[in-house]
C-alpha cells in the first residue's frame, strides 16, 4: 500500500498481490503445520523434537527477525507519510473545507522568507468595466515574479480571493503562506494610465517600497516589468532582475492585449456567458494580432471549458481546440498555457486518447514551466482524474492546495472526486466551499446539484440548480436538469414548465 504508489504501479497491482497472497495462504499453513524451523534449517515436524536448546535458538532468531521487520515497518511508515499520495483522510485534503483560519493553521508551513502574494489591484477608473485591466496588470506581475528563482509566489486564485479586502493584512499573508504582499491600483483615462504599487512586509505592516507610474497605455508592459524588478530588488534576491524579468512583450498590439485581458477575466468568472465572452475576446485579440500565442492558447482553454462545463460538444469543438493549440505552440513553445492547450487537444482527440502518454507529456511540460499557475494546476488535475489515475489526481490536488489554498477549481475537483467515491456529504461540502470562494461562478452550484441528485436529495438538487441559474441565466442546461429532477419526483407538470424554459435554447435536446 505504501510502496506501489511510489513506484507508479496501477491500482490493480494491489488487488493482484492480494489475490496471490490469498492463494498462497493454504500453502503457508500447510508448511507451518508440517515443518519446523531449526538451526539446521527446515525439517519435518517430528524430526525437530522438543529439545530446549533447539527451541531457544530458534526463538532467538525469530525475535531478531521480528525486531528487524518492526524497525523496517517504522521506517517505511515514516517515508510513506512523506512520499505517498494523500488519502481522503489526510489533513492536507480534509482541512481544505474548513475555515480560512483553520486551514491556514493546520496544513500550511511557515511562510518562506522570500515569498510574496500579489493581491488584485483596485480599479480606480471611472468606468467599472475597466476592472479587467486592474486584474490583468496584477496577474501579469504575478506571472513575472513566479518565474524568479528562489521566490515563492502565491497562486492567482487564492490571492484574488481578497479582492476589495480592507483590514489587517497579516491574516491574509498567513493564509497565503507568504511574508510580503504587493497591492496597488489602476486608473485609466483614455490613452493614459496611472498605476500605483506598494510592497508590504506583512509581519510588521511596514511599506518596503511604493511607486506611481503615469504613462501612456502602450507603456503598460514596461510598467509591469519595472514593478516586478523593483520587488526582486527589495527582497534582495540573488539574481539579475533584468535577465530574469525582461523579455519580449506578449504582443505588439496594445488593443490585442486589452482584449486578451478581458478574455482572461471572463474565463475566470465561468458560466456559459463567461465562456462565450472569453472566446469572443480571445478571437478579437487574434484578429488584432495573429502572432499572439497567449491568445491562441487561452482560446483553446476557453473552448475546452465549453466542452467540459458548458453546452459545447467534443465533435464540434475538437478541431477548433486542436488548431488553436497547434498555432500557440508554433508561435511560442516556451509558453506554459500553450502546452496545456496541446495536452487538452490530445486528450480529446479520440476514444483512446486518454490512454496515451501524449497528453501527459505535454501537461508535464506545462507544469514544469509554471507549477504555480492556477490554470495549469486545474487542467493537470482534470487530465489525471479523467484518465482514471485517481491517486495521482488526489496528490496533484494536495500539492495545488498547498500553493493555492483558496482555489475554487481545486475544491470543485475535490467535490467531483468524493462524488465518484460516493462520499456525497463531503462532496457537497467541497462544492459549497467552491461556490463561496467563487461567488460569480455557477459551476460549483451546478455540480452540487448533480451530487445531491446522485445522493437522492432531490429538493436540494433543485435548490442548487436554481441558485446556479441565478448566477448564469444563459445556461439552458440547468432548467433541463431541473425538469429531469421533477420527472424523478413524478411531477410531470412542473417538469414540463422547466423544460420549456430550456428547450428554445436547446431545440435538439432529447428529453425522455
Amino acid at each position: 500500500d505504501i510502496l506501489l504508489p511510489i513506484l507508479g504501479a496501477p491500482e490493480w497491482g494491489m488487488r493482484l498481490i492480494f489475490g496471490l497472497l490469498l492463494l498462497g495462504l493454504p500453502v503457508a499453513l500447510l508448511l507451518a503445520w508440517k515443518f519446523e524451523l531449526t538451526p539446521d534449517g527446515l525439517v519435518p515436524d517430528k524430526a525437530a523434537g522438543t529439545a530446549t536448546e533447539v527451541t531457544a535458538a530458534t526463538g532467538r532468531r525469530i525475535y531478531v527477525l521480528i525486531g528487524f521487520l518492526a524497525a523496517l515497518a517504522v521506517v517505511i511508515m515514516i517515508a510513506g507519510r512523506q512520499l505517498v499520495p494523500a488519502s481522503w483522510d489526510d489533513p492536507a485534503v480534509t482541512d481544505a473545507s474548513e475555515s480560512l483560519e483553520l486551514a491556514g493553521a493546520k496544513f500550511m508551513n511557515p511562510a518562506p522568507e522570500q515569498s510574496i502574494g500579489v493581491l488584485p489591484f483596485a480599479n480606480m477608473s471611472d468606468d467599472p468595466s475597466n476592472a479587467f485591466l486592474s486584474d490583468g496588470v496584477a496577474e501579469e506581475i504575478l506571472n513575472a515574479l513566479a518565474g524568479v528563482p528562489g521566490l515563492y509566489v502565491a497562486a492567482r486564485s487564492s490571492s484574488f480571493y481578497y479582492r476589495d479586502y480592507v483590514g489587517d493584512l497579516a491574516p491574509v499573508a498567513r493564509q497565503l503562506r507568504v511574508r510580503h504582499l504587493l497591492e496597488g491600483s489602476v486608473r485609466r483615462a483614455g490613452e493614459r494610465i496611472r498605476i500605483t504599487a506598494q510592497l508590504i512586509d506583512a509581519t510588521n505592516g511596514y511599506h518596503l517600497w511604493s511607486e506611481t507610474y503615469e504613462r501612456g497605455v502602450s507603456d503598460i508592459f514596461d510598467i509591469e516589468d519595472d514593478i516586478a524588478r523593483q520587488v526582486t530588488e527589495q527582497l534582495k534576491l540573488a539574481l539579475t532582475a533584468k535577465q530574469t524579468l525582461e523579455g519580449d512583450a506578449p504582443t505588439a498590439s496594445t488593443e490585442a492585449y486589452m482584449a486578451y485581458l478581458r478574455g482572461r477575466q471572463r474565463l475566470a468568472m465561468g458560466g456559459i456567458a463567461g465562456f462565450e465572452a472569453a472566446q469572443r475576446a480571445f478571437e478579437e485579440a487574434i484578429t488584432l494580432d495573429p502572432e499572439f500565442a497567449g491568445a491562441y492558447a487561452n482560446l483553446a482553454m476557453a473552448y475546452m471549458e465549453s466542452v467540459q462545463f458548458g453546452d459545447g460538444s467534443v465533435g464540434e469543438l475538437e478541431p477548433t481546440i486542436r488548431a488553436a493549440a497547434e498555432r500557440a505552440l508554433e508561435l511560442d513553445d516556451a509558453l506554459a498555457h500553450a502546452w496545456v492547450a496541446d495536452a487538452l487537444a490530445k486528450a480529446i482527440a479520440g476514444p483512446e486518447s486518454l490512454t496515451s502518454r501524449a497528453p501527459f507529456e505535454s501537461m508535464d511540460r506545462a507544469y514544469a514551466m509554471a507549477p504555480h499557475d492556477s490554470d495549469v494546476m486545474f487542467w493537470r488535475v482534470w487530465l489525471l482524474d479523467h484518465s482514471h489515475e485517481s491517486w495521482r489526481a488526489r496528490e496533484a490536488v494536495r500539492q495545488a492546495l498547498i500553493r493555492d489554498p483558496l482555489s475554487a477549481p481545486m475544491h470543485e475537483n475535490l467535490c467531483w472526486m468524493h462524488n465518484q467515491a460516493h462520499k456525497f456529504d463531503q462532496a457537497l461540502e467541497y462544492c459549497l466551499r467552491a461556490a463561496e470562494l467563487a461567488p460569480h461562478n455557477p459551476r460549483p452550484l451546478y455540480q452540487a446539484a448533480f451530487v445531491a441528485l446522485g445522493a437522492g436529495r432531490f429538493d436540494d438538487s433543485i435548490r442548487f440548480d436554481a441558485r446556479a441559474l441565478e448566477r448564469d441565466p444563459a445556461d439552458a442546461l440547468i432548467p433541463i436538469d431541473i425538469a429531469g429532477v421533477y420527472v424523478e419526483l413524478g411531477d410531470l407538470e412542473r417538469a414540463r414548465e422547466w423544460f420549456e424554459i430550456g428547450e428554445p435554447v436547446l431545440p435538439d435536446h432529447t428529453f425522455t
